[in-house]
C-alpha cells in the first residue's frame, strides 16, 4: 500500500526534493514534500525514505496538526502497530515492544513561530537485529514512522544515516 493512503500529507503539500542516498548502505530515495517552493531547514514539511523497491521505510510529518490530547500508551502501541501492520506488514511480524516513551516534537511553522507537542514514541526490536517505532501525537496523528535502524551496542548511538533530519543533513554538509 501506498503511504500517502494511510500517513497525513497536507493538500498543499507538493515533492520539492528527491534525491537518491546511501542508508545503511543501501540506496534509497529521500524526497520532501511541503507548501512553498524554498527548502528551509526544520520548516514545515513531510519527508519520506523509500527503499529500492518504492517502499516505505521511513516517514517524518513536520507538518502536524498540534491541537488535541495524545493517546495513552495503550492506545499508542495499538495504533502504532496496526500503522506498521498496514505499510510494513512483513517488517512487523518479527518485531517486539521495547519501551513507550513521552517526548516532544516540533517544526517552525510558515509564521516563523515554533509548534512543539508531547507525543508518544513506540519503539520496537526486530529479529534481524534492527530498530523500528511510531511516534504517536495529537488526535493519534502518526509523526514517525521508521524501519531497519541501526543502534550501536558499544555507544548507545545511532549508526543509520538520518536523511529525514534537517539539522543531521546540514551538519553533514559542512
Amino acid at each position: 500500500m501506498q503511504w500517502q493512503t494511510v500517513l497525513y500529507l497536507p493538500k498543499l503539500f507538493s515533492l520539492v526534493d528527491s534525491q537518491t542516498v546511501t542508508r545503511n548502505e543501501q540506496s534509497v530515495t529521500v524526497e520532501r514534500y511541503q507548501a512553498e517552493r524554498g527548502i528551509t531547514p526544520n520548516n514545515q514539511h513531510i519527508t519520506v525514505i523509500l527503499d529500492h523497491y518504492n517502499q516505505l521505510v521511513s516517514y517524518n510529518n513536520s507538518a502536524f496538526i498540534a491541537q488535541g490530547a495524545i493517546p495513552d500508551r495503550d492506545e499508542a502501541t495499538s495504533i502504532a502497530l496496526h500503522t506498521f501492520e498496514i505499510l510494513m506488514s512483513e517488517y512487523k511480524k518479527e518485531m517486539n515492544l521495547i519501551k513507550v516513551e513521552y517526548q516532544k516534537r516540533g517544526y517552525i511553522d510558515l509564521s516563523g513561530h515554533v509548534i512543539e507537542v508531547p507525543v508518544l514514541w513506540v519503539k520496537f526490536a526486530h529479529k534481524n537485529g534492527s530498530f523500528g517505532w511510531a511516534t504517536v501525537g495529537p488526535n493519534a496523528q502518526i509523526i514517525e514512522l521508521e524501519r531497519d535502524t541501526l543502534w550501536s551496542t558499544t555507544n548507545g548511538e545511532r549508526e543509520t544515516e538520518m536523511w529525514n533530519d534537517d539539522t543531521w543533513v546540514l551538519a553533514r554538509k559542512k
